[in-house]
């Protein structure tokens, strides 16, 4: 996203692999349009379905857009234990 806000054609522009986002899982992100007009009405409902995982969460643009950015926060903060190298990702369990 980057600086970017949060609109509905960003989803075309994730991972769509078993596997891409959460190790061993597959994620869907979905928009529903809300009773008002424009693209930063409704909510997201995001899927992730696998061997550790089936849930389904629901937000608003304004929750999914700060959850993306603390996770992209954390994910792209310098490793510690090596000299200038960016974390390639993260896994919660």
């Amino acid at each position: 996203m980057g600086d970017k806000k949060l609109v509905p054609t960003m989803l075309s522009t994730l991972p769509d692999g078993r596997g891409a986002i959460v190790a061993g899982h597959g994620v869907t992100v979905v928009h529903a349009p809300g009773r008002r007009a424009g693209p930063r009405s409704g909510h997201y409902v995001v899927t992730i379905v696998g061997p550790r995982i089936n849930a389904c969460w629901k937000f608003s643009f304004r929750e999914l857009e700060k959850l993306s950015r603390s996770v992209a926060g954390a994910v792209m903060r310098k490793c510690e234990t090596r000299d200038g190298a960016f974390e390639l990702g993260a896994e919660v369990w």
